[in-house]
């Protein structure tokens, strides 16, 4: 089973974005769009386990993400030919320590973890997959970017593409 570990956005956020996203993205998608079933989020860690974990509630961090600028960025190995529509975070100290924390655990219970580790990692919160290189940026509402509070971690199943599934 696919999981990740992430950031959520406050439901208020969450909503704003999907919508957006469906109203925006959702004819131009191909494989990954955000959508009821598919939350809004910041992965910190993507894994895999074939047993059941307890994980704690709350590993001690508060992270208010800092939506930065958005991006179109290409796709590779299993995304070839596709570009991924998002969100870029600031990589902050901050995101970096609640990050490795999280590793850490998950690695302490024998999780497959996967994903970009350490300095490669990536932050962001992708809108939707795509074939096309081109999308219209100034159609993103600027109360989407920027710093919000209420962000909070959560673990749940994903699929291979990343798609948070709660």
């Amino acid at each position: 089973m696919y999981y990740n570990a992430v950031l959520l956005p406050p439901a208020d956020l969450s909503k704003e974005i999907t919508a957006y996203v469906q109203q925006n993205c959702a004819k131009i998608a191909d494989g990954y769009c955000l959508a009821e079933n598919v939350l809004p989020h910041v992965t910190l860690c993507q894994f895999q386990t074939k047993e059941a974990i307890a994980f704690k509630k709350s590993f001690d961090f508060e992270i208010i993400p800092n939506l930065t600028r958005p991006n179109i960025r290409k796709g590779d190995s299993l995304h070839e030919g596709y570009y991924w529509i998002e969100l870029e975070v600031e990589k902050t100290p901050e995101l970096m320590k609640a990050r490795n924390k999280v590793y850490e655990f998950l690695a302490s219970r024998n999780c497959t973890v996967t994903g970009k580790i350490h300095n490669k990692y990536y932050p962001h919160l992708t809108l939707c997959r795509t074939q096309r290189a081109d999308f219209d940026f100034d159609t993103i509402p600027p109360d989407i970017l920027g710093k919000h509070e209420g962000w909070y971690f959560a673990i749940g199943k994903s699929d291979i593409n990343g798609q948070f599934l709660g």
